[in-house]
């Protein structure tokens, strides 16, 4: 875990070379440039901030997730940018694949 860590999750109209983009509607930048170009009104149109980092070993994700521990859905860019930030858990669990 390294809590000091951040990155900006954004929609996929910001790029740099280090910027991950995910399915097309989702990308991710760890650089610090993104902050300053967010700034200057020159950043991505949508972000969210994240702060800290956890890492899985290899498998080690698979095999939670095969054991159910955690909860999983479609991917939807709503989620992430849109949906009102007090619902959000509620609005997340009721696409979840499976059952508590």
């Amino acid at each position: 875990m390294q809590p000091e860590l951040g990155f900006v999750v954004h929609s996929p109209d910001y790029h740099r070379d280090d910027t991950l983009t995910v399915g097309g509607e989702v990308a991710m930048t760890a650089d610090k440039q993104v902050l300053a170009d967010i700034g200057h009104h020159k950043g991505p149109k949508k972000v969210l901030f994240a702060f800290g980092y956890a890492g899985w070993a290899p498998g080690q994700l698979e095999g939670e997730i095969a054991r159910h521990d955690w909860f999983t859905t479609t991917g939807d860019p709503k989620l992430i940018f849109d949906d009102d930030r007090g619902n959000l858990w509620d609005d997340a669990m009721a696409r979840r694949t499976r059952e508590l």
